[in-house]
């Protein structure tokens, strides 16, 4: 293992056999050989690969400031308020307890938020990033996370989380929590690509964005537990799932399959020719704009059913309780089936 060059702020740098530990209670070290651990103090220290590599980064204590090299490599900011930045390669990033701000930078990099309030970004490449410290982290504070480009998986975790998933084809979880998530890079956005979005437990807010998206509001297919949700699939040919909750759902534009799920739900499919799925078993729901001559149609899974006409339009009652309300709709026809 060849020798480093190092500065030191404060405190003092011990090198045995290519691994580097930072003694006293602050310090900046910038290795510009060929390292394979280096590790801070307790206190806030600021840790840089220049050139050659470095396996590991480790700022244990304090708030850190750790900026990888050009390689793959894995920087670890310990407890703190860590500033973490990948660079070039394929990362390892984990920012531990704290408040952390974390960068993977080119790269297909792996990016872990750990406890805290943290902001997260992938940046360039097909990064995987988790807002807690794994998949199934459900005690994660609120994060705000940011894919880039790039297709990316996104694991909010717990807390009321803020994600955009960035250019590229992304696969999006809320997690635990009342979450806002975006297929794209915002609200605006007219050029995403295809995305999975699942919301989660909790009142989630969804946007699809351009791109013909799959969204659910809950865990998956079935979620019964699911609370309200607002989705809007925006641009694209999108199907949404609303599951369990008092959903609202907005397909905007394109031709839009919803499914509002348990719950009473409120449809709107916007321009298009929308496509409104109503299962056995689901609640009282509502479709706001139903359109037969804009091609519309209703799909009751095979249900047995009885459509009356009302003041506010035709409610159709299916034969286990459940019933659909088609708002300003006189009249029903076998036409308005798919």
């Amino acid at each position: 293992m060849a020798d480093v060059a190092a500065s030191i702020g404060v405190g003092q740098l011990l090198n045995v056999d290519g691994k580097l530990a930072l003694l006293g209670p602050n310090g900046v070290v910038s290795a510009v050989a060929d390292v394979g651990l280096l590790t801070g103090g307790e206190g806030s220290d600021v840790l840089s690969v220049v050139t050659g590599t470095v396996g590991s980064l480790l700022g244990l204590g304090g708030d850190d400031i750790l900026n990888g090299g050009p390689g793959d490599d894995t920087l670890d900011g310990g407890s703190g308020n860590d500033k973490i930045y990948g660079g070039p390669g394929n990362d390892q990033l984990f920012g531990r307890t704290g408040d952390d701000t974390i960068e993977g930078g080119p790269g297909d990099d792996q990016l872990y938020g750990g406890q805290g309030s943290d902001l997260i970004s992938g940046q360039d490449g097909n990064d995987v990033i988790y807002g807690g410290d794994g998949q199934a982290d459900p005690t994660d504070a609120a994060d705000i996370i940011d894919g880039g480009a790039g297709n990316d998986s996104i694991f909010a975790n717990g807390g009321n989380d803020t994600v955009y998933g960035g250019a590229g084809r992304d696969l999006i979880f809320g997690g635990v929590g009342d979450d806002t998530l975006y297929g794209g890079t915002g609200p605006g956005d007219v050029t995403d690509e295809a995305d999975v979005i699942v919301g989660g437990e909790g009142s989630d807010t969804i946007y699809g964005n351009a791109g013909d998206d799959l969204i659910f509001g809950g865990t998956g297919f079935v979620n019964p537990e699911d609370t309200a949700d607002v989705i809007f699939g925006g641009l694209g040919n999108d199907t949404i799932y609303g599951n369990g909750g008092a959903d609202r759902i907005f397909g905007n534009e394109g031709n839009d399959i919803l499914i509002g799920g348990k719950g009473d739900d409120i449809l709107t499919g916007g321009s298009g020719a929308d496509r409104f799925v109503t299962f056995a078993g689901d609640n009282a729901n509502t479709i706001l704009d139903f359109n037969a001559a804009e091609g519309d149609r209703l799909d009751f899974a095979g249900q047995a059913f009885n459509a009356i006409a009302t003041s506010a339009g035709t409610q159709v009652v299916f034969e286990d309780g459940g019933s659909l309300l088609l708002v300003g709709v006189s009249g029903f026809s076998y036409d308005f089936f798919a």
